[in-house]
């Protein structure tokens, strides 16, 4: 029994050392801003500030904010389409022939327009809250892995404090046995498994203590910060052992576009906008004008600007190939028409299956609460079965092996708890995510 309850905890250890794990894959781009630094003796950090410290030194954030920048930049001036194209010239001409270079100086302006002008000033203000979506999502994805992280670490200290009263327990046993031995009150077999049982207490506790060590050492350097530095969580796990129901109107209240939804709504308009682009390469006109003035003179004499001669000119082009079938401008419609059907249909599926996510997210919280519920009260009958299993060995009605039973299940059941109690707050957060809202949002 003792090894089946050893097994389940290090079941539930690994699995959530996967979850940090993938945290820290996520965010090992994390730019060590500050790894040689001189930091304080002691740090510490609520959830918030820790993600915090994460954004400030990720480089695929910051690769994201120069991307956002130049999206921004370049919808801001997508107007400069309407500026005329401005050119001024100069040439001297001179030969074996000619006694007097002749001079020649001119400017002129160029403009053409089309209707694609309208898609392409379309486009840059699309892409740029495309991009700002994508970064905005970027962000997301790294604070609920760092919120994960943190979570994890809370888990694996309090694990690592069950099993420090665990080994506290089982040497304090021990030192029982043994004296209750030496005064030939108990048998020496009895002392024989205090020792044992105080042995394995050892290496469940330095086998905790070197996974919370590592782990954190994995944290320090998602964050960027010095492995020295003393870190110290000041969240806790007991506010959502006994938080309340969280209910489908909860998850209504935000007003805020799921961002699985606004990214591919973003993705339609644009692909809408590019099929529209598309027709207008193929049948849209383009107007071109020009004016030009240009002067002449010798190099003896100068220019003589009322030599100026003006010239303007203004044209229409109508592509014609767009009107006949499987030309290139027509498949090139076709394809644009493909793609927006795609984006459509996915579209019309994450709306449809959004509801149901969050249906099936709201009973994995629900599933969880109620096992909290459970396991709480496994912890109060573990605890009154060990009082009463130690009363009853120190009459001598137990045997030891009894006591160390119910030592065990007891600390498995806080194990447990403990272990219920992260899985609630990985399901909130999930949902959260889901939803788009601000993390903490749902936790009450």
């Amino acid at each position: 029994m003792r090894n089946g309850g050893q097994m389940a905890a290090y079941n539930v250890a690994f699995r959530i050392r996967r979850c940090m794990a993938l945290a820290f894959i996520a965010l090992t781009t994390a730019a060590p801003h500050s790894i040689f630094a001189k930091e304080a003796a002691a740090l510490s950090l609520s959830p918030e500030e820790a993600v915090k410290y994460a954004l400030d030194g990720n480089i695929n954030i910051k690769r994201e904010k120069i991307s956002l920048g130049s999206a921004k930049r370049t919808s801001g001036t997508s107007w400069n389409k309407f500026i005329p194209s401005i050119n001024a010239s100069g040439t001297m001409t001179g030969g074996d022939n000619i006694d007097d270079p002749t001079l020649s100086a001119g400017a002129s302006l160029s403009l053409g327009l089309t209707p694609s002008v309208y898609t392409a000033i379309r486009s840059a203000s699309l892409s740029y809250q495309k991009q700002q979506i994508d970064y905005d999502t970027a962000v997301r994805t790294i604070e609920l892995n760092v919120r994960k992280a943190y979570y994890n670490l809370l888990y694996e200290k309090e694990n690592l404090n069950l099993m420090q009263a665990n080994l506290s327990t089982a040497q304090r046993q021990y030192n029982s046995n043994a004296a209750r031995y030496n005064r030939g009150a108990l048998a020496r077999l009895d002392v024989l498994s205090a020792q044992v049982s105080w042995q394995n207490a050892q290496v469940a506790y330095e086998k905790a203590q070197i996974t919370l060590e590592t782990d954190m050492d994995s944290f320090k350097q998602i964050l960027g910060i010095a492995q020295e530095t003393q870190l110290e969580l000041t969240g806790s796990l007991d506010k959502f052992i006994s938080m309340g129901e969280i209910k489908k109107e909860d998850t209504q209240k935000s007003k805020v576009t799921p961002p699985e939804i606004a990214s591919l709504e973003k993705q339609v308009e644009i692909a809408r906008n590019n099929l529209l682009a598309s027709r207008f390469n193929a049948w849209g006109p383009t107007v071109t004008g020009s004016y030009s003035y240009t002067m002449n003179g010798t190099l003896d004499t100068g220019i003589d600007t009322d030599s100026g001669t003006k010239r303007w000119t203004l044209g229409v082009t109508i592509p014609l190939d767009g009107f006949i079938p499987f030309s290139q401008r027509a498949v090139a419609i076709s394809a644009q028409k493909d793609s927006l059907e795609s984006l459509e249909l996915a579209l019309e599926n994450a709306k449809s299956t959004f509801n149901t996510n969050v249906d099936s997210a709201l009973r994995k919280i629900k599933y969880s609460q109620s096992v909290i519920k459970l396991r709480q009260s496994s912890v109060n009958l573990a605890a009154q079965t060990y009082s009463m299993s130690l009363d009853a060995y120190n009459r001598g009605s137990k045997d030891l092996l009894s006591l160390q039973t119910a030592l065990d299940n007891l600390t498995q059941a806080k194990v447990n708890l403990q272990a219920e109690a992260y899985n609630l707050i990985c399901n909130i957060l999930d949902l959260e995510n889901t939803l788009g809202v601000p993390f903490g949002t749902l936790i009450k």
